[in-house]
């Protein structure tokens, strides 16, 4: 099958700043899409920029849509428990998306979503998407002590069960950094990281070098939002 678009995959740890660059790639273009999740006034005041068919079909069949879930679904992948494979899960639902995203002429299209990126799953859901698309990938960086307050943090605002203690949260961002990491160094196609353990000094420079990946015009739009997206998280929202 001859290659006609291109997908690009945005996934990292929980927290660690994906809604930046899936916010980018959606003004700029980019099919990210039908959104239609409720910012968090709490833990995230801003659009998430997922799938929300996507989420809510891979999710339901993982039992990953909450943090929590997404949390045992970790230790089982460690623990050799985790019972799904894209063959189990994938196939069915990408197929469909695919089939709406084609309908609609969608061309330059990306997915970002934590849950179903599964770091695990990922290498097979790439291999299916290569059917259809030329493949892209970003993966997020951030500091590793700020992501796991916010697990914790996030785990104490819904008063989740003991269990969840420092050490509980720690293994489980360990446990997706090393296969975020194992994705990104083995990930044969065009790739990116974006490290927010450092800021963006020039958001006009980021935005082009983001347009530039995915073979898109800048546009002031997209320059607005990152503004003023950094704007909020310097002013501590």
């Amino acid at each position: 099958m001859s290659i006609k678009s291109i997908c690009t995959f945005i996934t990292g740890v929980p927290y660690s700043g994906k809604s930046i660059p899936a916010g980018v790639l959606h003004h700029l273009g980019v099919y990210m899409g039908e959104f239609k999740f409720t910012p968090d006034p709490i833990y995230n005041r801003h659009d998430y920029y997922e799938s929300a068919f996507m989420a809510d079909m891979n999710g339901a069949i993982t039992g990953t849509r909450s943090l929590p879930g997404a949390i045992e679904t970790i230790y089982k992948i460690f623990n050799d428990e985790f019972q799904y494979d894209y063959d189990h899960i994938g196939k069915n639902s990408l197929k469909l998306v695919f089939n709406e995203y084609r309908r609609r002429g969608k061309y330059n299209w990306g997915i970002k979503d934590p849950r179903l990126c599964l770091p695990n799953l990922l290498p097979s859901l790439i291999d299916i998407v290569r059917e259809f698309s030329d493949v892209q990938l970003i993966i997020c960086e951030r500091d590793f002590d700020e992501i796991l307050q916010c697990n914790i943090d996030e785990m104490a605002g819904h008063n989740m069960p003991k269990k969840y203690t420092y050490d509980y949260l720690y293994g489980y961002v360990t446990g997706w950094k090393y296969l975020s990491d194992g994705i990104y160094n083995n990930f044969s196609g065009n790739k990116m990281k974006i490290d927010f353990r450092e800021p963006i000094d020039n958001y006009k420079l980021f935005v082009k070098k983001m347009a530039d990946f995915v073979q898109l015009p800048v546009n002031r739009n997209t320059e607005i939002f990152l503004e003023k997206r950094l704007e909020n998280i310097n002013n501590g929202n």
